[in-house]
């Protein structure tokens, strides 16, 4: 049987449900966009950043072996642009052992399986420029040193340059691959809190059409009742005693319907008894 007290909880307990329907929606899509976050800076971003830093680093060795060309036959020249290249080139070793580490796993298994080969080029590309230094070390040890082509030494790199760009050019497209996820995951991002926007409005709305409803509903199931009985009892005093009290189905009416039938069927019997006398 129905009763006013359980529609009143259930109307509450479908609110309840509302709220709680809408705190893990709500917190459905802030969890995709901590992930997204996380993918587009804490990812994406450092990677880029690590592979910025070695791209400039490449560079500047690059820039060092031609300087070294240029000044071989100086030694005070030479000697400096070989110390340059060097720290350079313990700093690209460097550089690529922490991104082979792969602090905070930033970067993909993919990702790490290119810098073993990219530190097998760099081996390659250092070989090849020690074996030119020595020669150049050598020819300037002689009584009379024969002057050495600053092109027939480019020539001599062209293995080792040709290695090194494997690097090179592979840390400028790896950085911006990561640029373009990171701009993807931004885009993801402003689509998923798009995508919230619209489903807190739809929730609002169905929100605003469930308390519109259990407003009509629950005054009704107090309302309609009690309306019914005071129509019973009013039909009561006019002498009409022929319908009977049908019953609402509200619990907390039961008693209060079934006293007013019994009070109709008693004042029937009355009236019937008062027939029979007169």
């Amino acid at each position: 049987m129905n009763s006013i007290r359980g529609k009143i909880v259930a109307g509450f307990l479908v609110m309840m449900a509302f709220v709680v329907a809408q705190y893990f929606l709500v917190d459905h899509y802030m969890g995709r966009s901590r992930e997204q976050v996380d993918q587009a800076i804490n990812h994406n971003y450092a990677a880029s950043s690590m592979l910025s830093e070695l791209t400039i680093t490449g560079q500047a060795i690059r820039r060092y072996e031609k300087e070294y060309f240029i000044y071989h036959d100086d030694r005070v020249g030479s000697a400096k642009y070989a110390k340059e290249w060097d720290d350079t080139y313990r700093k690209i070793e460097k550089q690529l052992g922490l991104m082979k580490g792969n602090p905070g796993e930033i970067f993909s298994k993919s990702d790490v399986t290119q810098f073993d080969i990219w530190q097998s080029e760099l081996a390659v590309y250092g070989a090849e420029m020690l074996k030119i230094r020595a020669g150049v070390e050598q020819a300037l040890s002689q009584a009379a040193p024969a002057a050495i082509p600053t092109r027939e030494l480019n020539g001599q790199i062209k293995i080792g340059k040709d290695r090194f760009a494997v690097l090179l050019n592979g840390a400028i497209q790896m950085e911006r691959q990561k640029a373009k996820e990171a701009a993807a995951a931004a885009t993801a991002i402003a689509k998923n809190f798009a995508e919230l926007e619209n489903a807190l409005l739809w929730v609002v709305g169905a929100g605003v059409v469930l308390v519109t409803l259990l407003l009509m509903r629950l005054p009704r199931a107090i309302t309609n009742p009690i309306d019914s009985l005071v129509a019973a009892a009013e039909s009561m005093s006019k002498g009409r005693l022929e319908d009977s009290i049908l019953s609402a189905g509200i619990a907390e009416f039961v008693i209060l319907e079934k006293a007013l039938e019994r009070m109709r069927i008693t004042q029937l019997a009355m009236i019937e008894r008062m027939k029979r006398k007169a």
